[in-house]
């Protein structure tokens, strides 16, 4: 076992000169809301970016901040989680070694806790990948300067993981932590550009950026799993500590923690959001970086004051819970977009193009990433329905998407043909980010719509979809086990459930 962990970034992703390190670091924790405009008491885990201290250090410092003075007092160890940049292995890895060194002095690790952890099946030891790893030591100037005090670390390397292996992580770690206990993650957001071999998009990368980070971090304030795997799924964004928050949220979702907590789920709050293009201004290779705290119940303050920079990336404190709110305007400009959508690819034509909104339309609303289904009747009966539970492009591309997948895709319906398009009746339905329920008792007809999962079969329910048929709750969910291709009954046991909320608006009878 090494003695110490040498620095591996010291004069390279911040100053080797100690003094001018303390300074520098001080300066990044000058900047934001002292913790009493915010909570009543620091975060139980935070999440920090990890990119040289000049590109995310006042972003990291937005974070660590609150744990200055009399607040960090109780802090005495602190796990940390981040992503392996340069190895490839299976679960974590803790190097087997008596501390980390800065410029700022050595920092022991928890012999006992790393010890125990390293018994544990989704820990080991990888030397190698821990030498020149950046993310982890990063944080540790920052920590040196706020707990002013001896303190130990748990740090801990995650590379190849599959979402279903964040519990069993969780599960590992739950027997360390305690209320002397800090959770740190170590993540950076968006890495967008071509030298990272990540452009889901061209066009106004400032504006879309802001959504891209945005629908990573609404789960993620939701501490919901499933839906930040799906998201990641749907639009592969190159969160680089995507297993290390998957982790987290376990951690935070866990009930024997919430006992420690104060007995109810942790709230989160995004405390700061930039790009390193908003310092350079160049979005030709752009990384997010984001800081997120996670509270006791009930600590966080209301009526706050945020920093410019978040307005239109979170909002404020917590995830969304709504759908978007249209007027009568814009919901007659999307369906008229979707019956022109059918209009012109029927006879032959190209698909019309949303770039352009008139007056009293919302461009910023109609263009935000969001699920969204169109559904066709024609002469009071299903003639096709399709659509994404997740948001994958924006709103007025789904629409356009899902008008001409539900006329020619739908496989329970032939295709719809040109002439049958004025005979059609056109609905629309905005949908909220899903969330997973505990079971179906906490399903409400009329209101949820429903995403049924199991043995690797699912099937989705819109909220209308029920009321229409005169179903009750255990009428529906016997036909939509039935829809996922299980017996009427597989919903009792083993399955599990989310629910979301729709805006649904349809064209005049």
């Amino acid at each position: 076992m090494e003695a110490v962990r040498p620095s591996a970034l010291a004069g390279l992703w911040y100053t080797a000169d100690p003094q001018e390190l303390k300074r520098s670091i001080d300066d990044h924790l000058s900047h934001g809301l002292p913790l009493d405009r915010i909570a009543r008491r620091p975060p139980i885990a935070i999440i920090a970016p990890h990119a040289g201290h000049r590109w995310s250090g006042d972003a990291a410092g937005q974070a660590f901040r609150l744990f200055v003075g009399e607040a960090g007092q109780a802090i005495h160890r602190v796990i940390l989680l981040g992503p392996s940049h340069t190895r490839q292995f299976r679960g974590g890895s803790i190097l087997r070694t008596g501390a980390y060194e800065t410029p700022l002095g050595r920092v022991p690790l928890d012999a006992q806790v790393v010890h125990a952890l390293l018994e544990e099946a989704p820990i080991q030891s990888v030397p190698d990948a821990h030498r020149e790893e950046h993310c982890l030591e990063i944080e540790l100037p920052f920590l040196q300067r706020v707990l002013d005090h001896p303190f130990e670390i748990v740090p801990i390397l995650i590379s190849q993981m599959d979402p279903r292996d964040w519990k069993e992580a969780a599960e590992a770690l739950i027997p360390h932590i305690d209320d002397q206990t800090l959770i740190v993650i170590s993540s950076d957001f968006t890495h967008y550009g071509n030298r990272f071999g990540y452009v889901p998009f061209r066009d106004d990368p400032d504006r879309n950026l802001r959504r891209l980070d945005k629908g990573a971090l609404v789960p993620i304030l939701a501490r919901d799993p499933q839906a930040f795997a799906r998201y990641k799924a749907a639009t592969g964004i190159s969160v680089c500590g995507y297993h290390p928050i998957g982790v987290l949220i376990e951690l935070l979702n866990n009930p024997r923690l919430w006992e420690r907590w104060g007995g109810g789920a942790p709230e989160g709050r995004v405390l700061d959001y930039y790009r390193s293009a908003d310092l350079i201004g160049d979005f030709e290779g752009s990384v997010s970086y984001a800081s997120v705290g996670f509270f006791r119940p009930g600590d966080l303050l209301e009526g706050e004051d945020y920093p410019e920079r978040l307005r239109g990336v979170v909002p404020l404190g917590q995830p969304e819970t709504g759908g978007l709110e249209l007027t009568d305007a814009e919901e007659s400009y999307l369906l008229g977009l979707a019956r022109q959508t059918l209009e012109d690819v029927l006879a032959g034509k190209s698909e019309p193009r949303a770039d352009e909104f008139p007056d009293g339309v919302s461009a910023e609303k109609l263009t935000q990433v969001t699920g969204v289904f169109v559904t066709l009747h024609k002469a009071e009966r299903l003639r096709g329905c399709i659509g994404n539970i997740i948001g994958r492009k924006p709103l007025v591309e789904g629409v356009i998407d899902n008008a001409l997948s539900a006329a020619l895709e739908d496989p329970r319906f032939p295709a719809v043909t040109a002439s049958e398009v004025p005979d059609l009746h056109i609905e629309i339905s905005v949908l909220t980010p899903p969330r997973s329920v505990s079971g179906p008792g906490e399903i409400e007809i009329g209101r949820h719509g429903v995403l049924l999962t199991k043995n690797g079969r699912r099937a989705v329910f819109l909220p209308q979809v029920a009321t229409e048929q005169g179903w009750d709750r255990d009428t529906m969910l016997s036909h939509l086990a039935r829809k996922a291709g299980l017996a009427t009954d597989a919903w009792k046991e083993g399955a599990t459930f989310e629910v979301f909320e729709a805006l649904v608006f349809s064209e005049p009878h």
